[in-house]
């Protein structure tokens, strides 16, 4: 499907076009004809099972023992319970494996013929987790997957835009501003939730507090700053990973 136009809502957060209106009317008249697994919306199955517990979210594709671990309010699904699998119903914080999507994933494919976007269907379920119980997916700036999957790609420095013509926003964030010791700019998906200001903006690489390397890669003369291996560099940083929390319990339930 073709990628939908920028658009609505334009607020201090959006990036609107100037026939935003238009696009707006076309956009809620394609959602409501759109099946409901494909729209960020409510269903009266999901209100109810959410009824005991309003401010519970789940944490897909996450790592044992990681930051998503023994938070009250929060259940992760870790490689062993197969997020792909996600019953519902809550809200999500989507964080699917990033290998064969990212700007080393043609490399990778060359070398050890991995091929590029073979996730085992990891980032569409992902994505079709977020657009049914709303929430927030988090990817690698320049992700492969947001081009096989239809999205629009977002402005890098910020601001949110619309990504499809399910509901969903997109925007760029650099996970440094956060506390990650490297740049780590990202991209996220958000579906049904509030949309918040984020540390909008970008650096140039060779700015960033430190590199991320786990192949030993050459480096140029003179470079002294840390390196920061896979484990690190795929960690979120607690401040942005509340960030993204918060997203998720501001689905309307």
């Amino acid at each position: 499907m073709e990628p939908a136009p920028y658009g609505l809502p334009s607020t201090v957060n959006t990036l609107v076009a100037p026939d935003a209106m238009i696009w707006t009317i076309l956009r809620f008249a394609w959602s409501a004809r759109a099946p409901a697994s494909r729209r960020c919306a409510r269903t009266a199955k999901q209100t109810r099972c959410m009824a005991n517990d309003r401010r519970l979210v789940s944490a897909l594709f996450v790592q044992r023992d990681g930051v998503y671990w023994n938070l009250e309010g929060v259940d992760p699904w870790d490689e062993q319970r197969d997020a792909r699998l996600y019953p519902g119903c809550a809200p999500v914080i989507a964080h699917p494996p990033c290998a064969r999507w990212c700007r080393l994933a043609g490399l990778v494919e060359a070398r050890w013929g991995h091929k590029r976007g073979d996730d085992g269907g990891s980032f569409a379920a992902a994505l079709a987790h977020v657009r049914k119980w709303g929430g927030v997916l988090e990817h690698p700036a320049y992700s492969d997957a947001w081009g096989a999957h239809g999205l629009n790609i977002p402005p890098t420095g910020g601001v949110w835009v619309n990504a499809d013509w399910d509901g969903g926003w997109t925007c760029y964030v650099e996970q440094g501003r956060y506390g990650h010791p490297a740049k780590k700019a990202t991209w996220l998906y958000a579906c049904g939730v509030h949309l918040p200001s984020l540390r909008w903006g970008s650096i140039p690489d060779t700015a960033s507090k430190a590199l991320v390397s786990w192949c030993g890669n050459q480096v140029r003369s003179g470079e002294i700053r840390p390196r920061v291996g896979k484990d690190g560099a795929s960690r979120t940083p607690m401040e942005f990973r509340d960030v993204l929390i918060d997203m998720a319990r501001s689905v309307a339930r």
